[in-house]
């Protein structure tokens, strides 16, 4: 009983230490994305008055 308590502990441990690390790495992209993508919207607005998404197309 004790080695099948021990095989228990190690198969949740595993888990509930990949968790919050995979979560981090799921929630950071997506709010890097946003922060950038507002400053970019701010800083387009603010200097030449026009959309950031024409500004893109007439990049391309």
């Amino acid at each position: 009983m004790q080695p099948y308590a021990l095989n228990r502990r190690l198969a949740v441990f595993p888990i509930s230490l990949v968790f919050p690390v995979f979560l981090v790495f799921l929630v950071f992209p997506v709010f890097l994305v946003l922060w950038v993508f507002s400053r970019r919207v701010h800083a387009g607005q603010s200097s030449t008055g026009t959309p950031v998404f024409s500004s893109l197309i007439y990049e391309r």
